[in-house]
């Protein structure tokens, strides 16, 4: 059905790297055109390291923000935000959410983030990723599933 959304692969994608084209793909890509897009001087942290997270990461970076921040768990997940572009990760099992918040503003001279994106799923991130960012900041939330959230807008 041509309303389906259906994305064509090239045959030389993998299966494994053309599976995320589905949903996370299109998740993180609907995010981008909410902020209206990365900007070069912007820093950029996401939040959450699963398919989402990562792919929000290597987005970030590909659009070409200045520095990408991940905050996540587990540590394996962490590497693969490095190699998906990553600047920084922040682990959730060895930071506190001030250490994570003192190390976002060292990072960008105290202001804080130019923009937050949520992946996590977990209420209690939203809380934190007002921390994390600066006045006048773009904050996106993707993963959480809690009812009665308000929708984001652009800057």
């Amino acid at each position: 059905m041509p309303e389906a959304g259906r994305i064509f692969v090239p045959e030389n994608i993998s299966n494994e790297l053309a599976s995320l084209s589905s949903c996370a793909l299109r998740s993180v890509m609907n995010a981008m055109d909410i902020l209206d897009g990365v900007h070069t001087t912007d820093v950029v942290v996401v939040q959450g390291s699963g398919p989402l997270g990562l792919l929000a990461t290597s987005v970030a970076k590909i659009s070409g923000a200045r520095r990408v921040i991940t905050i996540g768990a587990p540590d394996a997940r962490l590497a693969i935000a490095t190699a998906f572009g990553a600047d920084e990760t922040l682990s959730i099992e060895r930071t506190s959410p001030e250490q994570r918040a003192e190390r976002v503003r060292s990072f960008t001279d105290g202001r804080g983030a130019d923009i937050v994106m949520e992946f996590t799923g977990h209420p209690q991130a939203i809380n934190e990723g007002l921390d994390l960012i600066r006045r006048g900041g773009s904050y996106v939330i993707v993963g959480n599933l809690a009812r009665g959230l308000p929708r984001s807008s652009p800057r």
